[in-house]
């Protein structure tokens, strides 16, 4: 039987949203279309600048309010209260990256775990890191993992560039192997974008399996687009991604498949603001007999400021859903937002969706 699931209903997932919030949001993501975002903050003298008052507020009121829930994880209370209310878990995410000293490492790594006591405290099930944040230190992303088992969490390892991920997943390989002999504790993350991305999975499953240990995935199509084309061809390198957003969804999709087949090994989740493939697995799970749509191997993960629409629809249909709740002073999470600006405007395609929905909810609420 067909499953009537109404993932695009704008008018009831923007309900719990002010005229005011919508408006401001549309206009925000206009402005990253033009680029305006990432031309005005893209280099060291402009982010200065961006710190000084009034502009301050102003980043803070535009970008930062938009993407960040917060400078302090006590400045988070209000949003985390809000998505538990309408049944929205939240994965708090300190914000501050790229850190070059072992220093800054060190202070990303203590962040990261009060994160993981305060989201313990509040009930939530995710923690994340990223394993630049603490300079790729093999000792301070073991303390992170153990730290969440500890406290009962999952936690979640973000994806990196393609030439230091291999790296890094050697390792995460081992922390899997030790942590999630029960149930998943730790989550790998796998860039579809990559032509390797579907072959990198098969070959996780295949060491899980025989190696006896959970497969935690988190799937997302990729954040370093140009990074990692400028980085090839600075090097004289064939591309490692996929040429065309087309070949990037279907391999997406496949994962999808593949990772829902395997589900009793494999615990996924789908990092995706993509309505085609949020449905597609909303309804592989919607249509399995015997399986709850809220079971905890499979999790619906957007970012706060991004896909309310999937979230709050899929939440109200009784699917697990996270929302990224990236924090951090504006000085620290600079780097992030500016990451953040240039992942979506070079992904215009996505970008225009998202303005058009906010558009057409905007004025549906006018004609209701």
């Amino acid at each position: 039987m067909e499953e009537n699931l109404e993932l695009d209903d704008l008018v009831s997932a923007y309900e719990q949203f002010s005229d005011l919030r919508l408006s401001k949001s549309y206009q925000t993501l206009s402005l990253m279309s033009l680029r305006l975002i990432e031309l005005c903050f893209g280099c060291n003298i402009c982010q200065a600048l961006a710190l000084l008052p009034p502009l301050r507020a102003i980043t803070q009121r535009i970008v930062f309010s938009q993407f960040c829930g917060g400078e302090t994880l006590a400045g988070c209370a209000r949003i985390i209260r809000h998505y538990k209310e309408h049944g929205i878990d939240v994965v708090l995410d300190y914000a501050g990256e790229g850190s070059s000293k072992l220093s800054l490492a060190r202070d990303a790594s203590i962040e990261t775990s009060k994160v993981i006591d305060y989201s313990a405290a509040q009930r939530l099930d995710f923690a994340v890191f990223k394993p630049s944040s603490v300079m790729y230190k093999q000792e301070l992303m073991l303390d992170l993992c153990q730290k969440a088992y500890n406290r009962g969490l999952s936690i979640m390892i973000d994806a990196e560039e393609s030439w230091v991920q291999t790296k890094i997943d050697s390792f995460v390989v081992e922390l899997m192997r030790r942590f999630n002999t029960q149930r998943c504790i730790v989550y790998t993350t796998v860039q579809l974008y990559r032509r390797s991305g579907l072959d990198d999975i098969k070959e996780l499953y295949q060491e899980a399996t025989a190696k006896k240990f959970f497969l935690g995935i988190k799937l997302v199509r990729g954040a370093y687009l140009e990074r990692e084309h400028a980085y090839a061809s600075q090097h004289k390198l064939v591309s490692p991604l996929w040429d065309s957003k087309e070949q990037t969804d279907a391999c997406f999709d496949a994962a999808i498949d593949y990772c829902f087949a395997r589900r009793d090994q494999i615990a996924l989740v789908l990092g995706s603001h993509n309505l085609t493939s949020t449905q597609k697995l909303a309804k592989l799970i919607a249509r399995e007999p015997g399986l709850a749509r809220n079971d905890a191997r499979f999790t619906f993960s957007q970012l706060h400021g991004m896909s309310d629409d999937l979230s709050f629809n899929l939440a109200k249909q009784g699917f697990r859903v996270v929302k990224y709740l990236p924090f951090a002073p504006l000085e620290k999470a600079l780097p992030y937002l500016i990451r953040r600006a240039q992942e979506n405007s070079a992904m215009l395609g996505q970008l225009s969706r998202e303005r058009q929905r906010l558009r057409r909810g905007i004025d549906l609420r006018k004609f209701q």
